[in-house]
Formats: C-alpha cells, structure tokens, sequence
C-alpha cells in the first residue's frame, strides 16, 4: 500500500459527509468560502476559509497494490498474458479485502523461465500485478472486464 496525490474535489467526502468524516470537507472549510466556476468545477478555497483549507488544492489518497507470483509447468498463453489493462473483482490467490465498490485492475504481467532456456521447458514462475480502484471502481467503458 502507498499513496498518490489527487486532486481534493475527487476526495470521497468533498461535498458530502461520508465515513468516518465528520462532515465534508465543503462544510469544514465553510461553503461561503470555496470557489466554484460557472460550471460547478471546484477552483479554490478562499483565505477566509475554516480548517486551513487555503491553498489546498490536493490530497494523498490511499493505493493498494497485490502481487500474485506463482508458477506453472508449461509455457504461459495469451490467457496469461492478454488480461493487462483487465478490470477484476477478485484477482486469484489471496488479495486484500478492498471497500465495496472498488475493484482490481491488472496492471502487469511478467514471466520468467526457471528451467531450460533451449528447450524452454521447465517451471515458468509468473508475476501478476493488480492495482485497487478509488470508491467508484475502474471505468467498465475504458478498461475490458473479467470475472
């Protein structure tokens, strides 16, 4: 697990109070004092607002990452390595219990030979690689979907 920075209007409790915030962040700062464009598009927090919200224009959100690693005895397929950019609800093996509404992209698929390399037979150890969505899961119109 790490972090990455986001802009604070995607924050989950923005514009409404959600668990375990106590309001929403609107609210906190004072909705008299965050700036809206005609549009509705958060622009700024004015100097007036509560809880030094001024200049805040980003946030660390939480990223969860799962690595499956395991092997095989035969060379791996496209059914292997085909499913990048695959949006899951439950990768195989044991991934960590994610919120409800989240799901797991595939982010990366790598295949190492750990037996003979004329031949290539041998066990094939492979290393699948998932990221979890924010609260409202992958995009199903961007990204392909799977189980």
């Amino acid at each position: 697990a790490s972090t990455q920075e986001e802009p604070i209007a995607s924050h989950p409790a923005f514009t409404v109070t959600t668990t375990p915030f106590s309001s929403s962040i609107v609210d906190a700062a004072g909705s008299a004092n965050v700036n809206f464009d005609a549009n509705g598009i958060f622009q700024s927090f004015s100097k007036d607002a509560t809880n030094n919200f001024f200049g805040v224009q980003s946030y660390l959100s939480p990223q969860v990452q799962y690595r499956r690693i395991y092997s095989e005895g035969t060379e791996p397929t496209i059914d292997t390595t085909g499913k990048v950019a695959t949006i899951f609800s439950a990768p195989d093996g044991f991934p960590p219990t994610i919120g409800a509404g989240r799901n797991w992209l595939q982010i990366s698929v790598g295949i190492k030979n750990n037996g003979n390399q004329k031949t290539a037979s041998g066990q094939y150890e492979i290393t699948e690689e998932y990221r979890a969505s924010g609260q409202k899961g992958w995009n199903p119109f961007v990204y392909k979907t799977s189980n």
